[in-house]
């Protein structure tokens, strides 16, 4: 199932103005990474059998070659454990209580969280141009993926801006 632009935009501030996480700049981002990873929420699971997951294409579980945690793992480690509110907000709005590959999957309130979460965790401030934001995501977001600052651009004006 595809989403329209405003759509996912209305579940960015739904899921985000509670926890005090949205920004335009915010709404920017995961709409170009959702548009890119899913092309807005078309593929919700990884072509390929690949790990990723949901409208955001958040990598979850253990990398059996590796035993390295993934994206979801890596968020509930190092930043959900040490802010209690989020957690809380996670398990009363979500119903997840830890890393879920079917709520990343299907819940898209969490998956849009997590996402946001992940923006957090990366260095610097979210920039405010359409190029900067594309290379942004894919520097930080899909840090050693197959994503393209020009791949994520060109989704995010084919699919959110037409």
């Amino acid at each position: 199932m595809t989403f329209s632009p405003e759509g996912i935009a209305n579940l960015i501030r739904f899921s985000l103005h509670p926890i005090g996480r949205w920004t335009f700049e915010v709404e920017t981002h995961l709409l170009m990474i959702c548009a890119h990873e899913s092309l807005l929420g078309e593929e919700l699971v990884q072509i390929g059998g690949g790990p990723a997951r949901g409208l955001y294409g958040m990598e979850c579980g253990v990398d059996p070659r590796t035993g390295k945690h993934r994206t979801e793992i890596d968020i509930w480690r190092n930043y959900i454990t040490y802010h209690k509110d989020i957690a809380e907000y996670l398990k009363n709005f979500c119903g997840v209580t830890g890393p879920d590959t079917e709520a990343m999957t299907h819940n898209h309130v969490y998956s849009t969280v997590m996402c946001r979460l992940k923006l957090l965790m990366c260095p610097g401030k979210l920039p405010r141009t359409i190029d900067d934001t594309a290379e942004y995501c894919s520097r930080f977001y899909n840090a050693g993926g197959a994503g393209t600052a020009a791949k994520y651009k060109n989704d995010y004006l084919r699919l959110v801006v037409r």
